[in-house]
């Protein structure tokens, strides 16, 4: 018997989807219990549109954007300090 690695109980924080490559994001909609085709929606809607908002994907039905409101996020890196190096000098 496999573990679930998706499930939001196993997750100290949110699941970044942005760390999934699309057999991973497959297999966490399967997870689920949604059709794998949700990866591909999903990397069109953050990769095509730029978006990071569940509640704006339209084609999911609303019991899945708010499943994933709960168990995941959409978020980019960072930046912690810019530096400069030529500046430095």
């Amino acid at each position: 018997m496999s573990k679930k690695i998706f499930k939001s109980y196993f997750l100290p924080e949110k699941l970044n989807l942005l760390n999934l490559d699309y057999k991973s994001l497959c297999n966490f909609f399967l997870e689920l219990g949604e059709p794998s085709f949700r990866a591909e929606q999903i990397m069109k809607w953050i990769y095509h549109y730029y978006c990071n908002d569940f509640m704006k994907m339209y084609n999911l039905n609303k019991k899945l954007r708010n499943k994933l409101n709960e168990i995941a996020i959409i978020s980019s890196p960072k930046f912690i300090k810019k530096k400069n190096h030529l500046m430095e000098q």
